[in-house]
C-alpha cells in the first residue's frame, strides 16, 4: 500500500539490484525470472499479470535464495467508550486515512480525536526523501491523491480523479471531480495535476524514477489531464497515481519553491509552517517535539466525522501508553508491546485493532559463496 506493488518486491531478486546498496543481497540471477519481471511490468491485465507474478514466487520459493521468517501484525489501540467506527488498514493500522475520515465520537465522547505516537515531525513535504511513516500519514492528510486504495483492497480506485481511463495501453486520461479547492480558496485544475508530476520530475530522484516512462504529460481541459506512455506500465495507478509520492501539489505556491523559501532545494523544504494542500483537514497549529493540530477542512468533497485531530508527540513508549491511559489521549496509531496489549485486553473500554504489515523478514543466503550456492543447501538450512 501507499503505493505497493509486487514489482517493489520482486525487484529485489533482478540483476538490476546486484550492485552495491542494491536489494538483491543474496546474489540471486536467472535469465527466465528476468523474462517474468519485464513482462510483468508491462502487462496490464489484472489476473495475467497475477498468474506471471506466482509463477515468479514459485520460483523464488523453489530455488530458495531467502528463507521468509515472519510477517509483522502490529496492533493498534483506541478507547471505543469515546469513539466508534473506527478503520484499520494494512500497513497504516489506525493511522490509516480511512480512519481519521470514518471514526466518529460515541455519545461520550467529542469531535476532537487527539491521538499520540513515538516519532518526530520534521517535514511536512510531499516531495522530501526523508519523510519517515509518521509524516506520510500526517501528508496524506493535508495533500491529496488521484487515486488511493481503499481499506479493503490492494486495487487503487479514484479519488480527487472522477474517472481515470485507459483508451490503450500507454494512455491514462484523468478527470478531475468538479468544486476541488485549495486549502487557501484556489481551484485545484488539471494544471496543478501536470505541474506536480514535472516539477516532481525536475526536484525529485524518487518521482523522476517513476515517470521514467511518462513521455509527455497533456493538459485537455480545466479538469482533464492525459499521461502518454511510452510503453504500458502495469504499475502506472499503484505507484504514480496513487502512490506516496503522487501528492498534488499547487502550482501557485510551489512553482516558486525554493527561491521563495529558506531552502536550498525543494526536497529540501520541511513545509511546516503552513503547508496548503487539498486534502480533508488543514494545518492549524504545529509545535515541533510538542504537537501538531489539523481541522476539517469544510470545502472537501468528503467530510470527516471529526472537526478536529491532534496528535501529541510522545518522548517514548512508556509516555505514550501513559497518555492513553490516562485519557489525555483516545488512540495509539503506532505498534503496541505485547505486555501492555494484555493489560488493554482486560479494559472493555479499548478496542484492540490490526495492522498487517506489507514487508516480510527474511533469512538471505549470499549464493556466491559455498555452501550456499547449493539450492539443498539453502532450501536445508530453511527448513
Amino acid at each position: 500500500l501507499d503505493g505497493f506493488d509486487p514489482s517493489r518486491a520482486l525487484s529485489a531478486h533482478t540483476s538490476s539490484q546486484l550492485a552495491e546498496g542494491g536489494g538483491n543481497m543474496s546474489g540471486y540471477e536467472d535469465e527466465e525470472y528476468e523474462e517474468m519481471f519485464a513482462e510483468q511490468r508491462t502487462t496490464t491485465d489484472q489476473d495475467a499479470r497475477r498468474e506471471l507474478v506466482y509463477e515468479m514466487e514459485e520460483k523464488i520459493i523453489d530455488e530458495h535464495p531467502i528463507t521468509p521468517i515472519l510477517v509483522q501484525n502490529r496492533q493498534m489501540v483506541y478507547n471505543s467508550d469515546r469513539y466508534q467506527n473506527a478503520v484499520t488498514q494494512p500497513e497504516y493500522g489506525l493511522g490509516s486515512f480511512w480512519n481519521f475520515l470514518n471514526i466518529e465520537p460515541t455519545s461520550q465522547g467529542d469531535d476532537s480525536l487527539v491521538f499520540t505516537q513515538v516519532s518526530d515531525i520534521n517535514t511536512l513535504n510531499p516531495l522530501s526523501s526523508e519523510r519517515v511513516r509518521v509524516e506520510r500519514g500526517i501528508i496524506r492528510l493535508i495533500y491529496d491523491r488521484l487515486m488511493r486504495f481503499p481499506s479493503d483492497s490492494v486495487i487503487p480506485e479514484p479519488w480527487m480523479a472522477e474517472s481515470v481511463e485507459s483508451p490503450d495501453a500507454t494512455t491514462r486520461r484523468v478527470t478531475l471531480r468538479e468544486g476541488l479547492t485549495w486549502h487557501d480558496g484556489e481551484d485545484v485544475t488539471a494544471e496543478d495535476v501536470q505541474f506536480t508530476f514535472q516539477y516532481g520530475a525536475e526536484q525529485s530522484s524518487a518521482m523522476e524514477g517513476l515517470l521514467e516512462p511518462v513521455d509527455s504529460i497533456e493538459v485537455e481541459n480545466d479538469l482533464t489531464v492525459v499521461f502518454n506512455l511510452s510503453e504500458p506500465v502495469a504499475s502506472f495507478e499503484t505507484r504514480v497515481l496513487a502512490g506516496r509520492n503522487g501528492s498534488i501539489l499547487p502550482q501557485h505556491i510551489w512553482e516558486n519553491i525554493p527561491e521563495d523559501v529558506d531552502a536550498d532545494t525543494a526536497t529540501g523544504w520541511n513545509n511546516t509552517s503552513n503547508p496548503v494542500g487539498s486534502g480533508p483537514f488543514q494545518l492549524e497549529d504545529f509545535t515541533a517535539e510538542e504537537s501538531l493540530t489539523l481541522t476539517r477542512f469544510d470545502d472537501y468533497f468528503e467530510q470527516p466525522n471529526i472537526s478536529e485531530t491532534i496528535r501529541s508527540e510522545a518522548a517514548d513508549r512508556r509516555t505514550m501508553v501513559r497518555a492513553f491511559e490516562d485519557g489525555s489521549a483516545d488512540m495509539i496509531p503506532w505498534a503496541i508491546r505485547g505486555s501492555d496489549l494484555e493489560r488493554f485486553r482486560q479494559n472493555d473500554s479499548y478496542e484492540i485493532m490490526p495492522s498487517t504489515m506489507t514487508s516480510i523478514h527474511y533469512a538471505c543466503y549470499n549464493m556466491r559463496r559455498e555452501p550456499f550456492d547449493v539450492r539443498e543447501v539453502r532450501r536445508g538450512f530453511g527448513y
